[in-house]
């Protein structure tokens, strides 16, 4: 078997595929190689498909046709013929009668289970790694086989994976701002939009955000999540609410908070203040509400 893969695998390509059979991670192998994870997931995929030519080959020779299903069966725990690293995987388990094609097809990507999962426990982990992603909390490698086969989940290759329940606009945006960890313009998020989920209309995409309250207008054409403390009201309305509990505060301490609440130029908040009739100065640099 070693002889039969190094001829038509070379050198890093062999090294992969062993260990990755052994369980290293494919951030581990990415490190020794000083490449990314999704290089080495790549690398594996090409290599994976030399591998499916010696199918034939394997299925006659049974000793070595073993040896593999006890490798998969210790290193595996979903199968799914869309990944092209688990053809091998599952032609031989059917060889062996040992897989069931998943039965909720509208629920899953084309997949396949081993004998010894149930579909429930198939949907179970899927539903908590579905939840993960809500949360952005970072998947482990066995975690990114349920996050592949469930179409609620989709792979952002600039931001990873992205979950989403409802194909709308604002669940798309919240999605996105949320792996994105941070404000975006409404031009970039339409460009992910159309891009990872469906074409949409520019206008669209910037009219649904405007009205609606889970998403903040953090500044001009900038978009916020709630929880990130920035806020919906404009830089006057700021201004008022900080001098109605202050009464008079300087400039410099009137910038501070408005800064962190919204995404603005510094000279937008002093020609607030010199221009909006509801603050007047009372000395140099001071300010307090007008009535």
């Amino acid at each position: 078997m070693e002889k039969e893969l190094k001829t038509i695998l070379t050198e890093r390509e062999y090294d992969v595929i062993i260990q990755r059979i052994n369980g290293i991670t494919l951030n581990e192998i990415g490190e020794k190689y000083c490449v990314t994870r999704e290089r080495i997931r790549q690398i594996e995929k090409n290599s994976i498909r030399k591998v499916v030519n010696l199918l034939d080959v394997l299925e006659q020779i049974k000793s070595n046709t073993d040896r593999i299903l006890r490798l998969i069966k210790r290193t595996s725990v979903m199968l799914y013929p869309d990944n092209p690293g688990d053809i091998l995987s599952v032609k031989i388990l059917r060889y062996e009668k040992e897989i069931y094609t998943l039965e909720q097809k509208h629920k899953y990507n084309k997949s396949c289970r081993h004998k010894s999962i149930s579909e429930k426990e198939v949907s179970e982990k899927c539903n908590e790694v579905f939840d993960k992603i809500k949360k952005g909390i970072k998947l482990l490698d066995s975690e990114m086989r349920f996050a592949d086969i469930d179409k609620r989940i989709q792979y952002d290759n600039i931001e990873g994976y992205i979950a989403t329940r409802r194909q709308n606009i604002i669940v798309q945006a919240k999605a996105i701002l949320r792996q994105a960890g941070r404000p975006l313009h409404y031009m970039e998020i339409h460009e992910y939009i159309s891009k990872y989920y469906q074409p949409r209309s520019i206008e669209s995409i910037h009219n649904a955000l405007l009205i609606d309250d889970g998403i903040i207008l953090a500044g001009n054409g900038l978009y916020a999540l709630p929880e990130w403390g920035y806020s919906n009201d404009t830089v006057g309305d700021l201004i008022e609410k900080l001098l109605k509990v202050n009464k008079e505060m300087n400039v410099t301490q009137i910038k501070g908070e408005i800064l962190s609440k919204k995404l603005v130029k510094p000279k937008t908040i002093n020609q607030t203040l010199i221009t909006d009739k509801r603050f007047k100065r009372i000395r140099r640099s001071v300010y307090s509400l007008s009535k």
